[in-house]
């Protein structure tokens, strides 16, 4: 590492995949031989680099039982702490808008899942298109979760000032405290408008100033076609004296976090929905719930999740019908 006074950049990347419920077997296998072999071939040849990696929970089960090769090599990889898993909702839902428990619930059952193939538990989450409400950390902490990422624009609409937003922060709820990780570009965007070596030199200038900073860059393996492309960026980033390829948890443990914050409602800006007429704004979209005023069909579902939630906590005596009922109410809430 070189001296801070120069600025370093600790560089996490972050896979995520989560498919629709009811993809077909040969959707998963096609993408699985585009995508995903492909991805982690190629971080297994860049053992210097660092990964943090999110499976959905459907995702998860069909690579255990079609391509037990890739469980084994993700395996390798956290053996060796090249990789760290990433949790969630079990079935990638959007958390603030499902019951408590439910919120709770996905998180650990995907939490187990991933116990059970990688021998280690996650202790960070995804969050389905970074959709954020003040009191998710309750739910999120009570889970065994310790962070999250969210975009830098949520970090700049909740008033953290240039300087501290390569840095990670703390939020709470009901003293439930959680780091939160800013995300600050997306693979596939710099892989459409620049060379790598182009690419390296903007993740860079995030770190001019003194001091070491954090820089997460993600994305979709479904996203990242060009695996030439991806290449040549570790290439170049191996190169690169100022870069610390590290996982969360490394860097948190390293350097801890830059600040206290308290975040708005919000989501992804790349993820907001086109407006139903030229009178609403992107920021009236970026509050999640507000779709469900605007969108007749997503207040239809919600309510009818509601109430599949009531029924579903009124069954009693058959243990396994209720298990049953609950995981399909839990498939429903996919985002």
């Amino acid at each position: 590492m070189i001296s801070s006074e120069t600025g370093t950049v600790n560089l996490i990347l972050v896979a995520c995949s989560q498919l629709p419920i009811g993809c077909s077997d040969t959707e998963m296998e096609l993408n699985y031989q585009n995508y995903y072999k492909p991805l982690a071939q190629l971080a297994d040849r860049f053992p210097q680099s660092a990964w943090t990696i999110h499976l959905g929970g459907e995702l998860l089960e069909w690579v255990s039982e079609n391509h037990p090769e890739l469980t084994m090599l993700l395996r390798e990889m956290i053996e060796r702490r090249q990789l760290e898993p990433l949790g969630g909702g079990y079935y990638a839902p959007v958390l603030p808008i499902i019951p408590a428990l439910d919120r709770v619930g996905q998180i650990e059952k995907l939490t187990t899942a991933l116990r059970v193939r990688f021998g280690t538990r996650p202790r960070g989450a995804w969050l389905t298109d970074c959709v954020w409400e003040p009191s998710l950390p309750h739910s999120l902490v009570a889970s065994g979760m310790e962070y999250v990422f969210l975009d830098s624009s949520q970090f700049k609409a909740a008033g953290v000032i240039a300087d501290e937003i390569n840095n990670a922060h703390l939020t709470e709820d009901e003293g439930r405290v959680l780091s939160v990780i800013p995300i600050h570009h997306r693979l596939s965007d710099l892989m459409r408008t620049t060379s790598p070596e182009e690419a390296v030199a903007i993740l860079i200038s995030d770190a001019d100033s003194a001091g070491d900073k954090v820089v997460v860059a993600l994305d979709e393996p479904e996203r990242l076609v060009d695996h030439g492309w991806l290449e040549r960026l570790l290439e170049a980033i191996n190169a690169e004296p100022r870069f610390v390829p590290t996982t969360p948890r490394t860097y948190l443990r390293r350097h801890g976090t830059g600040g206290f914050t308290y975040f708005d409602c919000g989501m992804d800006s790349g993820s907001v929905p086109s407006p139903y007429g030229s009178s609403s704004s992107v920021s009236d979209y970026a509050v999640f719930r507000r779709n469900l005023s605007r969108m007749a069909e997503s207040r239809l579902l919600y309510a009818k999740m509601i109430h599949v939630n009531l029924l579903v906590n009124q069954v009693r005596g058959d243990r396994e019908r209720r298990r049953a009922a609950r995981n399909d109410l839990w498939r429903g809430q996919c985002g």
